[in-house]
């Protein structure tokens, strides 16, 4: 096939090596580039070259050649403009920080890769939907596992960390990354968070370098740059994007949006709990960042006192799924008009906005409707919770004054009474009867609450926490003793008799567990736990 064939292109304007790309048949693509070295330089109807296409549709390997025989010079800045976005949406940060290193104003253009960035939350780890067990192992991953490629090596920079992590990747091959690269082949999920580490920190060095190259601006094109990327990013929980754009300007704190908000305030007003914590971060001027007012005389306490509403807003998405159940949620609102209570000024308590209303007021009539549901949901969960502590409780209590096996005539005694599996019935089964009774109670002091909008914080929790607990221990005595009472009575004490019916007797026990277990965790969680509020970064902002 001669050159000039292999230029041809299609309806839509694109030639074979278009087609190569798109499945990654890195060899196809180097035989045609040798026939015809025009081919990476043609573009087709929707002026893309074939770079762009397989940087738009994720191909990793045709990019990673593509790169290396496509002539960047040739390009205008609009063509690179494109292409910058294109491996930022495409996921190939490494890439694209090479071709930054290389035309450093590719930083600074009218839409900057910061924006686009601040919109691929999944690039950084807050945007990384882990389990408790994923993030255990995430950190603990070495920071660098695979290198990233420089793929301008001929251009200088001093300040390129890419050379930097060989220098350090030589130094640290020691058994611990040894030991995470043959877990990841062993268990493929480890190999799959280790891809997600490295491509976290690709996308961090990426935004660190973009962030250094706009500091170089001027003050008003600065502001232009970062507000509505530091908008989003608080908007949507991007932490690494605020964290950066606060550490590289740390008056970006002042700026405010259409709305008259900062940055803390947007975090607040969503319920942004990683972004809100950097707060605390800052070690001068704190109070005055949450006493900024907006349009309407706002403050931040003002905001922490309205509800997320609109199930259609992800922050209320993400509030729902942190604290299950209408009372929790409820909780979670106090916790956070509580946090920002404690950390605004003294005034800003009874300060009033432009209705004339204050913190507490607004939260108070916000709240109302939210604190019915939690009312009705702990009632809910009362009703039937007493039911089935009342069923123990009536269960094990005629176990208690009916003997089994009967009693001496000559003094009253039960005839098992020596017998240590009676022991063993009549310590669970008053332990049954006693946990059923504080569970009765329990529950029984939800029904009759007052249902004040403090007693979510910790009152009602509490009481649920206990009353849980306590109808499961009952359950496990109840258990015990139905289980040693059929040994002793009708098992002859042969030991399959009481491993057989031990087994039968936990199913009902794993099956409370199962269906309990979770939202009990949760609610001491909630209640007792670490909380979302605190500082959990080493970064300082001035």
């Amino acid at each position: 096939m001669c050159p000039e064939d292999l230029a041809m292109q299609n309806s839509f304007g694109r030639t074979a090596i278009f087609g190569a790309a798109a499945v990654g048949d890195i060899e196809a693509m180097e035989m045609m580039v040798k026939k015809n070295s025009d081919l990476p330089h043609i573009y087709d109807m929707n002026n893309q070259l074939p770079l762009h296409f397989a940087a738009e549709i994720g191909q990793k390997q045709s990019v990673q050649y593509l790169i290396e025989v496509t002539d960047m010079e040739v390009l205008d800045d609009l063509k690179r403009m494109t292409l910058v976005h294109a491996l930022i949406s495409g996921g190939f940060y490494d890439i694209c920080l090479s071709l930054l290193r290389r035309f450093p104003k590719l930083a600074v253009i009218e839409v900057s890769p910061l924006e686009i960035l601040t919109y691929r939350h999944s690039a950084f780890f807050s945007g990384s939907n882990f389990n408790f067990w994923q993030r255990i192992i995430y950190s603990y991953l070495p920071n660098e596992l695979e290198r990233p490629v420089d793929y301008y090596k001929s251009a200088s920079d001093i300040e390129n960390p890419v050379k930097e992590v060989e220098k350090g990747s030589k130094r640290k091959t020691n058994w611990s990354s040894m030991f995470w690269q043959l877990a990841g082949k062993v268990v493929p999920e480890i190999k799959e968070i280790q891809k997600k580490k490295v491509t976290h920190t690709q996308a961090l060095q990426l935004l660190q370098f973009v962030c250094t190259q706009i500091a170089k601006l001027d003050i008003k094109k600065v502001r232009d740059h970062i507000g509505h990327p530091l908008d989003v990013a608080a908007t949507m929980g991007n932490v690494e994007v605020v964290e950066e754009i606060l550490v590289s300007f740390p008056n970006a704190r002042f700026l405010v949006n259409n709305d008259r908000h900062n940055v803390f305030q947007i975090a607040i007003a969503n319920r942004k709990a990683d972004v809100f914590n950097l707060v605390y971060q800052i070690t001068t001027q704190r109070h005055l960042v949450l006493a900024q007012r907006d349009a309407s005389y706002n403050t931040a306490l003002h905001l922490a006192a309205l509800l997320v509403e609109g199930t259609e807003n992800h922050a209320s998405l993400d509030l729902r799924s942190s604290a299950p159940g209408a009372a929790l949620q409820m909780q979670r609102e106090l916790q956070w008009f509580k946090e920002v209570e404690k950390l605004s000024r003294p005034q800003d308590q009874e300060q009033r906005n432009i209705h004339g209303k204050t913190p507490a007021t607004i939260f108070t009539e916000k709240h109302e409707d939210l604190a019915k549901e939690g009312e009705q949901w702990m009632k809910d969960r009362a009703n039937s919770g007493i039911i089935v502590a009342a069923l123990i409780a009536t269960i094990v209590f005629s176990s208690a004054i009916t003997v089994p096996g009967g009693t001496h005539s000559e003094n009253g005694l039960p005839l098992f009474s020596k017998r240590l599996s009676f022991v063993v019935f009549a310590v669970s089964d008053a332990l049954a009867l006693f946990m059923s009774a504080s569970s009765m109670l329990m529950f029984l002091g939800i029904l009759t609450a007052r249902y004040a909008v403090g007693d979510f914080l910790y009152s009602l929790p509490k009481r649920l926490i206990i009353a849980l607990i306590t109808l499961f221990l009952s359950i496990i005595f109840m258990m015990i003793a139905f289980t040693s009472i059929l040994y002793l009575v009708f098992g002859d004490e042969k030991r399959w008799v009481l491993a057989l019916v031990s087994s039968l007797a936990t199913i009902p026990v794993l099956l409370f567990a199962f269906l309990q277990f979770n939202p009990l965790l949760d609610i001491i969680s909630s209640t007792y736990g670490p909380g979302i509020f605190g500082k959990r970064g080493n970064c300082i902002l001035i």
